[in-house]
């Protein structure tokens, strides 16, 4: 059981790299780790989705 929760880490962490790996390679502006906070946090959870929520989730202060 532990070795296909190991073996699903493994995948998602791989494609978070290669995810990464496309926006360097592209002609795009980079995402800061603030804006790549908010992404998976929006994506991984169910919304609605508030600025106030999500800074509250954060840590961090709704006036960035």
């Amino acid at each position: 059981m532990a070795h296909d929760f190991e073996a699903e880490q493994h995948s998602a962490l791989r494609c978070w790299m290669n995810t990464l790996v496309g926006f360097v390679r592209s002609d795009q502006p980079d995402l800061t780790n603030r804006q790549m906070a908010i992404l998976m946090t929006v994506y991984m959870q169910n919304g609605p989705h508030t600025v106030r929520g999500l800074a509250a989730r954060l840590g961090v202060s709704s006036r960035w």
